[in-house]
């Protein structure tokens, strides 16, 4: 498997959104494939929810109780419902992959120039 955490797309700086592309729903009692159990673990550890600990120390791919807090306590913060599963399309994913996105420029506010018409 390609090391996706160190993958950034070339514009932004992003993680490869392939990151993002489960193939089946990971949690308790579900398919817990190992790329897709990677790639969420990946996740939750860039947002800080699953420690430093890597593949050689702890996660990599297989699902467990540590994983399972991690995705709750995620879910619970974020206002997602708390079930402890991440499906392919589901708002876990949609959430994780929204703090991911390139920042929207806000709109830049003008002053009214002297003698216009919108000046005071």
């Amino acid at each position: 498997m390609p090391d996706l955490l160190a993958t950034p797309s070339v514009d932004m700086g992003r993680p490869d959104e392939r990151l993002f592309e489960l193939s089946g729903s990971v949690g308790v009692g579900r398919t817990n494939r190992r790329s897709d159990v990677f790639k969420l673990q990946t996740l939750l550890h860039r947002e800080g929810y699953l420690d430093a600990a890597g593949p050689e120390d702890g996660w990599g791919g297989d699902w467990g109780n540590r994983d399972d807090y991690a995705l709750r306590r995620f879910q619970r913060d974020n206002g997602l419902v708390i079930d402890g599963i991440a499906e392919p399309e589901g708002e876990t994913m949609s959430t994780l992959r929204g703090f991911h996105l390139p920042p929207v420029a806000a709109p830049v506010a003008t002053m009214p120039v002297r003698g216009s018409r919108h000046a005071a």
